[in-house]
């Protein structure tokens, strides 16, 4: 079907999105390794994905696109994280392990700072994960941003990340699209003054399928290569995971 204009219509998102999602709603748990930490620790990262992208849609929906961009800076850490997770396995999951060690050894030291109460089951869960004795983790540099996305020659997903921090954090771009000074006068809006590049949906429906793509990569089987080869063709999306650069 071709557009009013004489263009081709392009297809509906959501659909797809529902897809990908419903993929999620099955016995995932039957399809993953024995023993696989890199596929479960996934399955994880994608169900949060899943929600974040459901909260976008839900704001952009009420004209709230702007309130979402630290969702959608969230979901391109997630994103790229799952990326690697794909190609590394498990040496991902043991810079995590160790990530989420230095993570609560900062909370249990600001908590104790502030005098504030945790529950000592709380405590003692968050001990015994800080106590546990780890193997060495050779790509715990991959656990910035800026590293995995290098590593991986992901320089767009770097180029978005680096736009929502901008309006994600109490930045002076931020403030600039509410305020914009001329030569005459400050004049100061009551929405933001800027324009969306891609709608929320296709940016769901894209980190969504690349998502699916990595989880699909640690699945025995590669259960999901079909369905997805489909969704790529009908939005041009490509099917390769990112390798690292230098390989």
């Amino acid at each position: 079907m071709n557009h009013p204009s004489g263009l081709p219509e392009e297809p509906d998102p959501f659909p797809a999105i529902e897809k990908i999602t419903e993929l999620f709603d099955g016995d995932i748990a039957a399809l993953i390794p024995p023993q696989s930490r890199a596929a479960t620790v996934a399955y994880g990262l994608c169900m949060n994905l899943i929600y974040q992208a459901g909260a976008v849609l839900v704001l952009d929906e009420k004209g709230l696109h702007l309130g979402a961009a630290p969702i959608r800076r969230s979901m391109i850490e997630f994103l790229v994280r799952l990326l690697w997770l794909a190609d590394s396995a498990e040496p991902a999951v043991d810079a995590l392990n160790h990530d989420l060690q230095a993570i609560l050894g900062r909370l249990a030291q600001a908590a104790k700072r502030a005098d504030v109460d945790i529950p000592p089951e709380v405590i003692a869960k968050s001990d015994a994960t800080r106590q546990t004795h780890l193997p060495p983790a050779s790509e715990r540099n991959l656990l910035q941003t800026k590293h995995v996305t290098d590593a991986y020659g992901l320089n767009q997903q770097y180029v978005w990340w680096l736009s929502e921090t901008q309006t994600a954090h109490p930045s002076l771009i931020a403030v600039q699209l509410f305020v914009e000074q001329t030569a005459e006068a400050t004049v100061l809006h009551h929405e933001p003054q800027y324009v969306k590049e891609v709608p929320a949906k296709h940016l769901c429906l894209s980190i969504l399928f690349q998502a699916a793509l990595a989880m699909n990569e640690l699945l025995i089987g590669r259960p999901w290569t079909e369905l997805l080869r489909s969704i790529g063709e009908e939005f041009s999306f490509s099917l390769d995971l990112p390798k690292p650069a230098s390989s």
